[in-house]
């Protein structure tokens, strides 16, 4: 609640301040969504969204407009919106966060992909997506995030050793 409060306020007086160049934006828009969705304020989710989404295409730089592909199937998922096309918005993501060089971001979207595809009973497709976070996880020493990636991990060989075939 009140992280969520504080991160939404900081993002949204940033925008407004100093706009989406600004590095208080970059790096308080991404956390006050994942607060929002770890809360399940989805309607907050929405308000943030639209702070970049509604914005002129020329004035959301490249790293947010990867971060808002990632949030918009993120909150697409939190509503079990199929319409939405998660994957294509996640698998989008992942590529513009590589081609930016943003190892950490795209590890995350990485592992967001693996537990969606987990949770639609593709396995065998999720593996690529969670070893790659894994590495990256690893290689950058982001501890919480390493051991999420391999429960999601566990989940996937669980389903895939289960599966027919």
């Amino acid at each position: 609640g009140q992280a969520l409060a504080a991160a939404a306020d900081a993002a949204t007086r940033s925008a407004r301040a100093n706009g989406f160049m600004s590095e208080g934006f970059r790096l308080a828009w991404p956390l006050a969504l994942d607060a929002a969705l770890a809360t399940g304020d989805l309607g907050q989710a929405d308000g943030l969204l639209g702070v970049v989404a509604d914005a002129p295409p020329g004035h959301v730089p490249p790293y947010l407009h990867a971060q808002l592909a990632r949030f918009r199937a993120l909150v697409a998922i939190a509503r079990d919106d199929p319409i939405a096309d998660a994957e294509t918005h996640l698998r989008s993501a992942i590529t513009q966060l590589a081609d930016l060089g943003y190892p950490y971001w795209r590890a995350c979207a990485q592992l967001d992909l693996g537990r969606w595809l987990t949770a639609h009973d593709r396995p065998d497709d999720a593996e690529r997506p969670l070893a790659e976070a894994r590495a990256t996880f690893t290689d950058l020493r982001a501890a919480p995030k390493l051991d999420e990636t391999r429960e999601v991990a566990a989940t996937t060989e669980l389903r895939a050793s289960s599966a027919p075939g």
